[in-house]
């Protein structure tokens, strides 16, 4: 089956991709990858394929389909998050997007589109310096590794603050 296929003829259009569901291969013109993971990683997958270009699916009406053999339901609502960010990550290389919201902000939908814009609408995770974490309440604690433990160099109001005082005791060590 192609993306962008002519609904009279069935030709496929310039922009092709496909999905083997048997192999859980995804393939556009810019290569191919095989999905990993579990089986309803891949069935929510198919189940966006086959909705490709339409209205989006909440999360409830993909665990509703997906998990309907379930006795106790399926998972929250959280795990179908965490499923839709593994899969963006997996075919955003390919140009593939899994986009989260229609007009009235809701549901997931499957569009094919340049991998460089795909791969630029996954955010990179913020790296937080070594030995800075949050405490709560717009507190940072740093610390550094000493010996066998920590040593513990206290609370500061901001991150970049706290990141100091670990790059200056540290700094004084390699002196």
């Amino acid at each position: 089956m192609t993306i962008g296929s002519c609904p009279c003829c069935g030709q496929a259009l310039p922009n092709e991709a496909s999905w083997n569901p048997e192999a859980r291969r995804v393939t556009t013109k810019h290569g191919s990858v095989v999905l990993l993971g579990s089986d309803r990683r891949a069935a929510i997958f198919n189940l966006l394929w086959e909705r490709r270009g339409k209205v989006g699916l909440t999360r409830m009406r993909i665990i509703e389909i997906i998990y309907a053999d379930d006795a106790d339901g399926g998972p929250e609502g959280g795990a179908i998050t965490n499923t839709m960010r593994r899969l963006r990550l997996q075919v955003a290389p390919l140009g593939i997007e899994i986009r989260r919201g229609r007009a009235d902000g809701r549901g997931y939908s499957l569009v094919v589109t340049d991998p460089d814009s795909a791969r630029a609408s996954i955010a990179p995770r913020k790296q937080k310096p070594a030995g800075v974490w949050p405490v709560g309440r717009g507190r940072w604690r740093a610390q550094i590794r000493q010996g066998a433990g920590h040593r513990h160099l206290g609370y500061f109001a901001s991150e970049a603050a706290a990141a100091a005082a670990v790059q200056r005791v540290r700094a004084d060590k390699a002196v």
